[in-house]
């Protein structure tokens, strides 16, 4: 495998081939390391620190004047961008918050219709393409 292909994380409506599994590792200072359980690959963010206010960015599209910069797997925790943070909210909800970079994980894309596994895949050979994951400066829409 060329080591220069981007392997992005995506959404999918339901767990294809175990690829949704993920084990979370604690680390020292409350930073945790997801780990991927099919691909051994650390969930990762790409992309510069957040710069100014929560929000300031404006959203995660071009349209918005910024477009956020994609969570990726990697096989190493280069320059520290898969440690994250797990920041409770209310109702049993959770925020992602990767530790260098401050970018919440955010996912794309509309939410799923009719039962999980319809879509039937998640690259576009499937007829579907899946939903891209990134790092927002802020819980755009909730």
């Amino acid at each position: 495998m060329d080591r220069r292909v981007r392997l992005e994380v995506v959404g999918t409506d339901a767990n294809y081939y175990n690829r949704a599994y993920w084990i979370i590792t604690p680390q020292e200072g409350g930073k945790f390391i997801f780990e991927n359980v099919e691909t051994q690959r650390y969930l990762f963010q790409t992309g510069e620190a957040i710069k100014g206010d929560c929000g300031s960015e404006g959203g995660w599209k071009m349209s918005s004047g910024f477009a956020a910069p994609l969570t990726l797997g990697t096989d190493a925790n280069y320059y520290n961008l898969a440690y994250w943070k797990i920041i409770p909210q209310k109702d049993g909800k959770y925020f992602i918050e990767n530790v260098v970079t401050q970018r919440y994980l955010f996912q794309d894309g509309p939410a799923i219709s009719g039962n999980r596994g319809d879509e039937g895949g998640w690259k576009a050979a499937s007829g579907f393409q899946a939903p891209t994951t990134l790092g927002t400066d802020a819980n755009y829409y909730n």
